[in-house]
Formats: C-alpha cells, structure tokens, sequence
C-alpha cells in the first residue's frame, strides 16, 4: 500500500510538473517576426554600384602570399569611391591591412568598427562570374558580397555619409580591416600590436559575426538578430604513431595506422569533453522559445526541467547546436606510407580542436595527452589559442548595439550566441572588453550557407539597413 501511494505521488508530481511546463509553453508564445525592408531602392542601387567595384577585385587571399597587387588595387579603389574618408581620416597600411582613425574631441575610449577585405577562392561552376559584380533581379553576386565586403563597403559608406553630413565625433573612431582572415590573420595581429604600442583605449568592437536572417535553427521561425558575444578557442593537433615500419607482404599487427585508427575511432564513440549550456546559450534559447514549434517551445521555455537532457542530447540534435556546449574536434588530415606495399615507420592524423569556455584550451590540451598517451601516441600542438572573453548579453555595449538593431530592422528579435567558427575580432580581446561579433547584412540561410561555396550573393536592399546600423553605432556610442 506504502508503494501505491508513492507510486501515485510521484504520477502527481509529473503531472503537476508537465502542466507546469504546458501552461509556460503555451503562455510565451508569440507570432513570428517578420523582416521590414528598406524601400529606398535608388539608394540600394547606387550602394550596389560601388559594392559591385570592390568584388571585381579577387582579393583572394593564401598562406605565404606573396604577391599583394589586387589589394593594393583594391586599397586605391577604396580611395575613388569615399574621396572623403581618405581626406579626413589618417590612414596607415600595415602587412597591407588597413587601419583608418577619425579623431575624435576627446580622449574618450575609442570605437572599432572591423571587417576583412580577403576573400576565399572561387572554384567550381559558378551560375555568375564570381568576381564579376553582376547586379541581377535585386540581387548582388561574387565572392564576398557577404564575407566580408559588403560590411566594408558599409562601414565605409556611413562614414562617408557622416562626414558629408558634418558630423565629429566625441571619440576616436578606428576602421581596421584585415588582408588574411581566411588564411592566418597575421595582418590583423600586427594592426593590434600597433594599436596596443600606441595605447589606444577602446570601448566597443564590432567585427563580422552573426547576422539578420530568418529561420535561424530548425523547429524556429521568424526573423532574427544573432549577435556573437565571444569566440570559442582554435587548435590544429598532430597525433603521430612509430613503428619499426617493414613490407607490406608480411603482416604485423599494432602498425602506426592500427594505432591511429583505434585512438580515432576511440574518440567517436567516447567523447571525452563536459558538456555545459552557458547563460549566453539559455538566454539565446529564452528569446527564440516564443517563435518556436510547440514541441520545442516546451523545451526552450521549460529549461529548469529540460536543460539537462538537452544539454546532453543537444549535438545528436544538432552538431551546430552542440558545438556550442562544449569543446569540439574533427579529424582532418592522415598520412602513412608513400607506397602501397611497404609499411610506414610513422604516420599521423591532425584534428581541428574548438574549446569551450568551460573546459578552455590547457584543460582539453590536457584530456588529448592523457588519452593519446594511452594509445602510444606522440602528441604536437601545431598551434593554438585559448577562448575569447565573454561579453555579456546584460552589459552596456551589447544594449547599444541591441537597440540599434531594433531601430534598423524592426519587428525582428536580438538574440546573443556563441560563435563556433573564428573572426579577426578575437585579436582585440587584450584591447577591449567589448567585442562584439555581428554583420548588419539581411542573408538567408541558403545565402550565409553560401559565404565560402559556389554563388556567393546578397540583397542589395540589405545594404542600406548596413550602412545605417555602423551610422547609428557611431552615434549612439557618442551619444553616451
């Protein structure tokens, strides 16, 4: 009888538990958002113009790249289409990376606006030249007219416009922009070590990141702000095996290939690294429950109960989503004997490592070691960086920005996440508490998804959208 009652206790408490839940699912819900464009469609056309210049230009950028005409064309190019932003601003070109300030009044901390001008190559059978600036039906197409010129040309164009206009600004602005974010992002390092000899104090940073999209994530509809608040950590790792080596014709077990095997198929069916859902990833999740499927808005607005489980389950889900829960890695590269009948003497396998902030780069250097160890392995950390600092979505700098975007796009939700992929911006994290990781530029899932493939495109009525947010950025940020 004892056990009836608890057995029927414990039913109450579920049922209780899941009403609870219903009732919070059904209470959040609202009507998706819908993205208003910008009408203005002789600006569009004349932003695209000029956009449609600078992606003619293959900036393409590779490792050990020597030859650097096409961003020095690209640089004059700049030059023509914003007469005064050359006259008004002191340029400096640094490993043929660009770095602009506009002094302000004061000695205020300085504003960072920052966006890349390399772009990857373009392979395979495009539908339009890739670098040849075919505006088309409202549309602009080539390499980089979402990674990452389009947010140039609109930093640019609202300072440009600013000036034109007669604005000064209180404080210092920067326009920083890389030549080698695709590749090493060496130009940007050296643009930071110039500011931090020259002892610039910066209060906001804004570099590519996240965008305006609709659609965000499976099961949730509507249109969407994504703003990066901080970078996972980056790590190449070579795992290498020995043996004495030998010919093929006589079999030997535990060979360097059979020890790297085990250890990577160890690594898939045993994944060693905490799985954690941080405040940014809960408050992402509460801002995308309203706008969400039932199924998941039960989930999303009910994570005092279901957090765990879909913390746990989240990479099953989706590997997107679980990147950002905890540290990743991906086997990348292997390499054994250079003929197929004798056995190497070594042989490796690389990984692509991404910590997470909770388990951040010694802590997961160090689980690779002790497993590797376990497997014989010699371990060699090819190179690496920890995770960038967390801007929180409370603070000051994120508001700013939050309210900017309200203000350009209106009906559209803000929401913080992590980035699982790797910016310049990660550079400024000595320099600056405030880093911030988001591209003012309207793109469809099917378009960001397209930033490193074959017919690379935007919107060009995005761009005026663009050019006003870095506009109001500015201004508010001087405004303070």
């Amino acid at each position: 009888m004892i056990f009836l009652y608890i057995l029927l206790g414990i039913l109450a408490v579920a049922v209780l538990l899941l009403a609870i839940c219903v009732i919070r699912a059904i209470a959040v819900k609202q009507t998706p958002k819908k993205l208003i464009e910008n009408t203005d469609t002789s600006r569009a056309k004349n932003y695209a113009k000029s956009l449609s210049e600078m992606i003619k230009i293959p900036t393409v950028s590779s490792i050990g790249q020597t030859d650097f005409s096409e961003f020095e064309k690209f640089h004059s190019l700049l030059e023509t289409l914003f007469p005064l932003v050359h006259k008004n601003l002191e340029r400096k070109i640094i490993d043929n990376g660009l770095v602009y300030r506009w002094k302000g009044e004061t000695n205020g901390d300085a504003v960072v606006l920052m966006s890349h001008h390399d772009v990857v190559a373009a392979t395979g059978e495009w539908t339009h030249m890739p670098f040849g600036g075919e505006i088309k039906d409202g549309v602009i197409w080539g390499r980089g007219t979402f990674d990452t010129k389009g947010s140039v040309f609109a930093i640019f164009q609202a300072v440009e416009e600013l000036l034109k206009n007669g604005f000064i600004p209180k404080t210092d602005l920067y326009i920083t922009s890389g030549r080698d974010e695709e590749t090493d992002s060496e130009s940007q390092k050296k643009i930071v070590e110039y500011l931090t000899q020259n002892k610039v104090k910066i209060g906001l940073v804004i570099d590519e990141g996240g965008a305006a999209t609709t659609n965000p994530m499976g099961g949730v509809k509507g249109a969407f702000a994504m703003i990066g608040v901080a970078e996972k950590g980056y790590a190449d790792i070579k795992f290498t095996a020995k043996s004495n080596g030998g010919h093929a014709s006589v079999q030997q077990k535990n060979t360097p290939i059979a020890k790297l095997a085990a250890f990577v198929n160890y690594m898939e069916k045993h994944d060693p690294f905490a799985k954690k859902m941080s405040p940014t990833i809960k408050e992402m999740f509460a801002r995308m429950a309203p706008y969400s499927s039932f199924a998941i808005r039960l989930v999303f607005s009910n994570l005092w109960l279901f957090g765990g489980l879909l913390t746990k389950l989240f990479d099953k889900i989706s590997p997107a989503g679980g990147a950002m829960v905890k540290t990743t890695y991906s086997f990348t590269t292997c390499k054994g004997s250079e003929s197929y009948n004798v056995l190497p003497d070594t042989a490796y396998v690389t990984a692509n490592v991404r910590f997470i902030f909770h388990q951040d780069m010694d802590e997961s250097l160090a689980i690779f070691k002790k497993i590797t160890d376990k497997f014989g392995l010699a371990m060699e950390v090819l190179q690496s960086n920890p995770a960038c600092k967390v801007v929180s979505y409370k603070s000051d700098m994120f508001k700013l920005v939050e309210n900017v975007i309200y203000d350009n796009y209106k009906d559209i939700v803000v929401s913080p996440y992590v980035m699982t992929g790797a910016t310049d911006g990660r550079h400024y994290d000595s320099l600056c508490d405030n880093v911030l990781r988001f591209s003012p530029i309207y793109a469809t899932s099917e378009q960001i998804d397209g930033m490193h493939s074959l017919n690379e495109n935007i919107y060009i009525s995005s761009l005026p959208a663009a050019v006003d947010f870095y506009k109001d950025v500015i201004k508010k940020y001087n405004e303070r």
